[in-house]
């Protein structure tokens, strides 16, 4: 929440570095925000057959790797294939929310499950408070170069602190595995309906300009 949160307002500056148009800059928010969507079921279901904190793991590395390149792109191409993967980390969310039920005891679960909810709260705050100042005396780049060493921190606190004695993982008659189906389905749903959005503005400028010439060319 803080990555995404301090990135609003650089968004006008990356415009202006990449030379792009406004609307295309919708892909580096929704590139991220649309894989998360898309990798959540997917890696829900692989978190019940293997180990929930290797899944862990794996994400945390996966979000940090996407997370440098975001940080020294120089175009747009870069840009949103960084943030595809660095959008496979939204997927964190519901393996987290599996380990707090593995680890707190029922009557506590719902004290663990409101510290987790209230982390989204604070790092959006402090997202919202720092952003201005970062982008201003620090350039957009910080503003994804800064989430590395949270990252990395988190990380280590991951592998050093977070162990499940007694995980239960799905068999394989529990678990039917990924619906690769369901999934494409998704994928290209959300991806074409992003496409039709960036793509709707230059359609319609390209329209009124055809307009405009056949219409000069009939009073001439």
């Amino acid at each position: 929440m803080y990555g995404e949160t301090i990135l609003i307002p650089a968004i006008l500056k990356i415009v202006k570095d990449f030379e792009i148009p406004y609307n295309t800059s919708s892909w580096i928010l929704t590139a991220c925000l649309i894989t998360g969507a898309e990798m959540t079921p997917i890696v829900e279901k692989l978190s019940d057959t293997h180990s929930k904190k290797k899944v862990l793991m794996i994400i945390m590395v996966i979000y940090s790797i996407g997370t440098l390149p975001c940080g020294i792109s120089t175009n747009i191409m870069a840009m949103v294939v960084s943030r595809i993967i660095q959008g496979i980390g939204i997927a964190m969310i519901p393996v987290a929310f599996g380990i707090i039920c593995e680890k707190f005891p029922e009557e506590k679960l719902a004290i663990g499950q409101g510290i987790f909810t209230a982390v989204f709260a604070t790092g959006s705050v402090v997202g919202l408070g720092l952003r201005a100042a970062v982008v201003e005396h620090f350039g957009w780049r910080m503003t994804f170069l800064s989430i590395i060493p949270f990252a990395v921190i988190l990380l280590f606190i991951i592998i050093k602190f977070v162990n499940i004695i007694s995980e239960r993982l799905a068999s394989k008659s529990e678990n039917d595995g990924v619906d690769v189906k369901g999934t494409i389905t998704l994928i290209v749903m959300l991806s074409s309906f992003l496409v039709a959005l960036t793509l709707l503005p230059e359609l319609v400028s390209y329209k009124e300009n055809n307009n405009n010439n056949s219409l000069l060319y009939i009073i001439t």
